[in-house]
């Protein structure tokens, strides 16, 4: 399984299992357990590799009073402002529905990539669709008149700006498996295609057996080094523009490419390289 971390959740306690089986992965996609994948293959220097790069698009806004809105149009508009430019960039990429109210973009790789370089593609693509669309925020925007409504950033990304390596003994944060159950909703998530119309682009479901085919039939990529400076120009980005394609099982692509674990009781445990988890 490459090293990568297995484990779930029992009693808000990570336990690390030995493997990941044709049975967990069945449950995982009827809707009875809903696992989580980990960025990182492990702790320490070691181990600060990741197979693939996630982008989340969830555009929350908060009040003082706790109430929580989502605007979708706009969660819509960046997606395909997202997706736009990975097109340019020569990037192939699996769009999902996260069951809540956002969404989220997959990039597989085709071989263990240094967490590092998959922290710097990801940020300099969000740099990148904040140009063209200006619905982005990077970071939460506090506005109205007392200010207190928290328009909370919509465009984050797996793994985080400074996770290049996740601090020993911990897990670094993690994101539903696709086609798997939202805890808070309920609801199943699904891959999406984007449908051009006449007049506007629309996110249109595909069926478990299309989600499936996508999904088994993606291409994998190679992501350029970062850059030894801290704040770069993205352009090197674009010399990286055909990648090879390779056909595998979604069974191989799940024990083979993530880090997995059990959320039934998931407890959200804060920020600063504890273990987290986006909803």
């Amino acid at each position: 399984d490459g090293g990568y971390i297995h484990g779930e959740y029992v009693n808000d306690e990570f336990v690390k299992v030995n493997s990941i089986t044709d049975d967990i992965l069945l449950r995982h996609l009827s809707g009875e357990k809903t696992l989580l994948a980990f960025c990182h293959r492990g702790s320490g220097k070691e181990n600060a590799f990741v197979k693939w790069a996630c982008f989340d698009i969830d555009c929350k806004i908060k009040d003082d009073a706790g109430n929580e809105s989502w605007n979708d149009d706009e969660a819509r508009s960046i997606v395909f402002s997202l997706c736009e430019t990975l097109d340019k960039m020569n990037y192939t990429y699996v769009i999902e529905f996260s069951g809540g109210k956002g969404y989220h973009v997959w990039v597989f790789l085709d071989e263990d990539t240094p967490a590092k370089d998959a922290v710097y593609f990801l940020e300099s693509t969000c740099d990148r669709v904040a140009e063209v669309n200006s619905s982005v925020r990077l970071e939460t925007v506090v506005t109205g008149a007392d200010k207190s409504i928290r328009l909370e950033r919509n465009l984050e990304h797996f793994p985080k700006s400074g996770q290049d390596v996740v601090p020993e003994g911990q897990v670094g944060s993690g994101v539903k498996l696709p086609l798997g159950k939202h805890q808070k909703t309920g609801n199943m998530t699904s891959f999406q295609e984007i449908i051009v119309g006449d007049d506007e682009k629309l996110l249109e479901p595909l069926s478990f057996d299309k989600g499936i085919e996508l999904l088994t039939g993606v291409k994998q990529h190679k992501l350029p080094p970062a850059p030894e400076s801290t704040k770069v120009a993205v352009e090197p980005l674009k010399k990286f523009e055909k990648e090879q394609v390779q056909k595998v099982s979604l069974a191989d692509i799940i024990k083979d490419n993530v880090s997995i674990t059990d959320i039934d009781h998931y407890k959200f445990v804060g920020q600063g390289g504890k273990n987290t988890c986006p909803v």
